[in-house]
């Protein structure tokens, strides 16, 4: 089980870095970010995706989402 929250941690991780590099590559806000680019919102979609998964393993994952 530990290996799986491990696995799941690494890989929330990198989407958020994903996420938050695609959005500051370009000029615009989040928002805007999310619908002019394909790599914002499946980075996001991932990240939140894998947040749920781990909220399900681990009670004390953040309830924060993208």
């Amino acid at each position: 089980m530990g290996v799986r929250i491990d696995f799941l941690k690494y890989k929330a991780r990198r989407a958020y870095s994903r996420y938050w590099a695609e959005v500051s590559s370009l000029s615009c806000g989040r928002t805007l970010a999310e619908h002019v680019s394909s790599g914002v919102s499946s980075a996001k979609r991932e990240f939140n995706e894998t947040m749920d998964k781990l909220a399900k393993l681990d009670p004390a994952c953040p309830k924060d989402r993208l």
